[in-house]
């Protein structure tokens, strides 16, 4: 298909068929006509508010059937979709409306009113996980939903608009706004154009469904991952969407994703290795059901392989041809650059790059890495972001071209290729440190310890040591457990002779949980602070 116009036109031009069945929510099932239908309906809404092409129009929102419509209307009349966390502070709610100039917003209606003051003057629709479902459970949630009085219009009273046109683009132009950590570890608004996203879905299926059963129109994907995340639009919505229906699932919890896959007969999921993790443990996982998932997809952090083994093995146990297979990516990338394949997939490996990606490992001297060799991921995809937001300074850091005038984007990652070209991240640059000359990398260390029967999760920071670098670890011990010196002493002796003298942490802590960010990964940067334990 082509891809060279908007996320909007591509939708519309991949879906034949109208009465093909789009969104499932809650047991509604949303064909293809009505998905259209209220996407019109919806930019018809906008385009009265006074939204041009180029505004800028604030979804903050959970995976709910509002989040879809209001992300394809907005793109159709070629405004800028921004997506935001529901669960930002009132004050980064207020600072990312003023950065991206946001001139409407949609928002999840049970935080209007800690963002009321932010909104005064802004045309504001509030959604309700309720409005899509069937009765008798939408009347029951309706009772708990709030009332606005007039202050914002219920997305339910804007589809009464005439439909508009779609504008006419090459996709080229700004659409998409993701709020990111950046490759430096700093917090960037991360521009993506409907072309980054539509290559991204051309490439997912040229290179994921060469080997095994093919993606048919009939399969359904899971959408455990939020709208506002990479990751979820990328792959859950917007690939998903175009070849076949999605499931939407409003909040992650694992044992509802466990019914979910059995009840809708899911075959295709993604997610980041946590929701993996918990979905394993409760004990409605396994199942017959099982038999029916062909594809997962796993990313956004990295995978224990014990996990990957412990799930692999329950889902061969019930006959599904599917595997844990681990890609790497990030925001800047349209949040996917590399799928590993079933059959292929091993410890440590991220596969090879998507079709129409590139990637070199470069050395701190500036020489492209030998296989096997460790250095820097620099990235070229046609699914590259345009910049970040009103940071020129940090987009030219990140930016480079090579004699042959090609784009390449620094990632910050390290790790190494192998001979065949895959991926094999190591670790952050802004995580690992240097010992005694030696590189250290905590994911390593991570994975070493988590291997230990004791260990149920673990995390490694950076720390000091009499004025010198070292590792600290913080332990989730399982239950029966505790942290004498003769476990202390196991662990150090596991690390050193796993890896080597230099990582050997210098100070175990045991934790009852560790701290998470709101994508599910551990918050090493919290322990990283001081006076945080």
């Amino acid at each position: 298909m082509v891809i060279e116009q908007s996320m909007y036109a591509y939708l519309r031009e991949s879906v034949i068929d109208e009465s093909a069945c789009k969104l499932v929510y809650f047991g509604n099932r949303i064909n293809a006509g009505e998905l259209f239908d209220t996407i019109g309906s919806v930019a018809g809404f906008l385009i009265k508010a006074g939204i041009k092409r180029g505004d800028t129009v604030a979804i903050a929102l959970p995976n709910i059937p509002e989040a879809i419509f209001a992300f394809y209307a907005v793109n159709a009349i070629g405004g800028i979709a921004n997506l935001i966390h529901p669960r930002v502070s009132a004050k980064a709610f207020s600072r990312v409306l003023q950065k991206t100039g946001t001139k409407a917003v949609f928002i999840y209606d049970k935080i209007y009113k800690k963002h009321k003051n932010s909104l005064k003057n802004i045309p504001t629709v509030a959604c309700s996980v309720s409005e899509y479902m069937p009765n008798p459970l939408k009347l029951a949630l309706k009772l708990t939903e709030p009332l606005f009085l007039g202050e914002a219009v219920r997305f339910k009273d804007i589809l009464g608009y005439p439909k508009c046109a779609p504008v006419s683009s090459d996709g080229s132009e700004p659409a998409v706004y993701i709020h990111s950590g950046g490759t430096m570890g700093e917090p960037k608004t991360v521009i993506l154009s409907s072309k980054a996203f539509n290559r991204l879905a051309e490439a997912m299926v040229e290179t994921v469904y060469v080997t095994g059963e093919p993606l048919k129109p009939d399969d359904v994907m899971l959408m455990m991952l939020p709208i506002f995340h990479g990751f979820g639009l990328g792959v859950c919505a917007h690939t998903a969407l175009s070849r076949i229906s999605t499931v939407l699932m409003p909040q992650f919890k694992p044992a509802q994703a466990n019914r979910m896959i059995k009840k809708y007969g899911v075959t295709h999921l993604a997610g980041i290795p946590a929701m993996f993790r918990k979905m394993l443990k409760q004990r409605n996982f396994a199942g017959p059901h099982l038999k029916k998932i062909v594809r997962i997809f796993c990313g956004g952090d990295r995978l224990d392989y014990k996990i990957k083994h412990e799930f692999d093995a329950v889902l061969k146990a019930f006959g599904s041809p599917a595997e844990l297979t681990e890609g790497y990516g990030l925001t800047e990338t349209s949040a996917v650059f590399s799928v590993s394949l079933t059959g292929e997939t091993s410890q440590g490996y991220q596969g090879r790059p998507l079709k129409g990606n590139a990637i070199k490992a470069v050395t701190e001297d500036g020489r492209e890495a030998a296989p096997g060799e460790v250095g820097e991921f620099y990235i070229s995809s046609p699914s590259l972001m345009l910049g970040y937001l009103g940071d020129p300074e940090g987009t030219e850091a990140v930016f480079c071209r090579d004699e042959k005038g090609r784009l390449w984007l620094k990632t910050g990652d390290l790790g190494y290729l192998d001979a065949e070209g895959g991926i094999h991240f190591k670790e952050r640059k802004k995580r690992s440190l240097k010992i005694a000359a030696i590189n250290i990398f905590p994911s390593e260390i991570e994975e070493v310890v988590s291997g230990l029967p004791e260990i149920k999760e673990c995390c490694v920071v950076r720390s000091k040591w009499k004025g010198k670098p070292c590792t600290k670890l913080l332990v989730v011990l399982n239950e029966k457990t505790r942290l004498d010196a003769a476990l202390e002493n196991k662990i150090r002796a596991f690390v050193r002779d796993s890896l080597i003298k230099y990582a050997v942490p210098m100070e175990i802590i045991a934790v009852d949980s560790l701290k998470r960010t709101p994508f599910g990964k551990i918050d090493f940067v919290y322990y990283e602070k001081d006076g945080c334990l």
